[in-house]
């Protein structure tokens, strides 16, 4: 019977190998986690990595084996068949290579507890930390941790942590014990901060970033603990925001401070497209917009309270990868719900400037140009001809010809919207701001040469009726009388003037 059960458990071990590599591509369930390694120096060479686990065997458990093979097929040079290796000993499914060091001397421990062996389970979320001994005689190696895997915070914030050891009591219950006067390292680089008798340490994170914080002992071999945190910017920038829902402005370069929403230490897309909808829709970011990570990175999921995942968005006229991208001072971003929902043809369409500054009846050059992509998917950009140009939203007599191109006027200080529309096309309407100046008036006198008379700018609403001022009403004797006087003024300040200058002239 003895035997029986002998060759029994050796046949299924002998399963168990066998099936590592029988069913290595299977395709069962699989869970992120965050893999940190340490080598044989002390030293990281991961640090809370995010990896795929999949079910390699199809036995519908996960385990801390498939978790560290994929790790090695991952970030290994060569992968797994390099650098890693298992098999079952008298202490179950164990380690035999590990990060291509064959001394059989590591440890491995799950969400900072110590496993029973590579066949325990993992599941979504876990963080693993597995390494190589530096200590070959007695294994001396203290595993340590954190009492925060992560966190978050803001350049110049202090934030306290915990270091605590991995042991056993005198009776090989597992216990945690305080690291007191440890040195704590960030991304690598010693600091003068040093643990308590309690383990406790204060910590300012001067940089917006991702820092790695770890740790070194002078007096104990520790397994370096690894708290990963996100140092927010607390710095702003300003970008230019335009929304178009289905076509139809209704934000237009609006000018959003943008500020580090998510806390990920980088000012992105994301960042200004929540603050725009902070400033700007009613009931704010938790009722307009959402972004979650998708197979295609962060991507909207509700953007000016739509939720039909047909958007887009563009900074500085060119297409953005995700809502990750990072967002400079001055940038100008433009992003829109699709009109045409069915087959996405709605184009992305700008002119060669996004603002403008002119004087009234000075002509305007415009180029109206659309994003596309050639035959390669390479980016490219095409004319727009035979576009109206609109004027804050009312459309114009003027048309872009075959390259795109527009000639027009404003003949009244103002500011003003230029976009337009296609009866050709499903435009997602551009965005040219212009700022209109009053011409500035001109009186030529024969022995002065040129005098320029500043005159107060009037605006694209002024009511000034010139043609009455030039010619006052019949039988309005006190009009007249007026305007006479006035003219009477005029002539004898340029006559002033004159002398003054004639007299400026024969002084010299």
């Amino acid at each position: 019977m003895k035997k029986f059960i002998c060759v029994f458990v050796s046949l299924l071990m002998l399963f168990g190998i066998c099936g590592i590599s029988a069913f290595a591509e299977g395709t069962g369930a699989s869970a992120k986690v965050y893999v940190t390694i340490a080598d044989g120096d002390g030293k990281l060479v991961l640090t809370q990595e995010e990896i795929t686990v999949t079910d390699r065997n199809d036995d519908g458990i996960l385990t801390i084996d498939e978790a560290l093979f994929a790790t090695h097929e991952a970030k290994y040079e060569g992968g797994a068949a390099v650098g890693y290796g298992s098999a079952y000993t008298e202490y179950g499914l164990s380690l035999t290579k590990f990060w291509g060091d064959i001394s059989g001397s590591f440890g491995y421990y799950v969400n900072n507890k110590s496993s029973l062996s590579l066949a325990d389970e993992v599941k979504d979320g876990d963080y693993i930390t597995a390494f190589i001994y530096t200590d070959l005689t007695t294994w001396s190696d203290k595993y340590t941790f954190f009492n925060k895997n992560t966190l978050t915070a803001h350049e110049d914030e202090e934030i306290s942590l915990t270091l605590s050891a991995a042991g056993y009591d005198a009776s090989y219950n597992p216990i945690t014990t305080p690291v007191e006067g440890a040195t704590i390292t960030l991304n690598g680089v010693a600091t003068n901060i040093k643990t308590n008798a309690e383990g406790k340490a204060t910590v300012k994170l001067a940089d917006a970033g991702k820092v790695v914080i770890s740790a070194a002992s002078d007096t104990a071999i520790l397994v370096p603990p690894v708290c990963v945190a996100t140092v927010a910017s607390k710095k702003s920038v300003n970008a230019y925001v335009t929304v178009a829902n289905a076509g139809k402005l209704v934000l237009t370069q609006e000018k959003i401070k943008v500020t580090d929403v998510d806390k990920d230490g980088y000012l992105t897309v994301n960042d200004a497209l929540y603050n725009a909808h902070e400033e700007r829709f009613e009931g704010g970011a938790a009722v307009g917009y959402g972004s979650a990570y998708t197979e295609y990175g962060l991507s909207l999921t509700k953007f000016w309270g739509d939720i039909s995942g047909s958007f887009g968005y563009y900074v500085n006229n060119k297409s953005s990868l995700s809502l990750a991208d990072e967002v400079k001072d001055g940038d100008y971003i433009t992003a829109f719900i699709y009109t045409d929902t069915t087959a996405y043809s709605d184009k992305y369409s700008f002119f060669d400037k996004n603002t403008l500054t002119v004087t009234a009846d000075e002509e305007i050059t415009l180029t109206l140009s659309a994003a596309g992509y050639d035959a390669s998917y390479n980016p490219i950009t095409v004319p727009v001809k035979d576009a109206t140009i609109t004027v804050n939203g009312e459309a114009t007599e003027y048309n872009t010809d075959e390259n795109g191109k527009v000639t027009m006027k404003l003949s009244k200080a103002g500011t003003y919207v230029i976009s337009a529309t296609s009866t050709t096309d499903t435009l997602v309407p551009p965005v040219l701001t212009v700022s209109v100046k009053g011409k500035t008036p001109v009186i030529s006198t024969p022995e002065s040469g040129t005098i320029e008379t500043i005159t107060p700018e009037t605006s694209a609403t002024d009511t000034i009726n010139n043609e009455e001022m030039k010619s006052p009403k019949t039988g309005d004797n006190s009009n007249t009388d007026f305007y006479i006087m006035l003219l009477a003024v005029s002539a004898m300040g340029i006559v002033f003037s004159t002398r003054t200058l004639k007299r400026k002239t024969n002084e010299k």
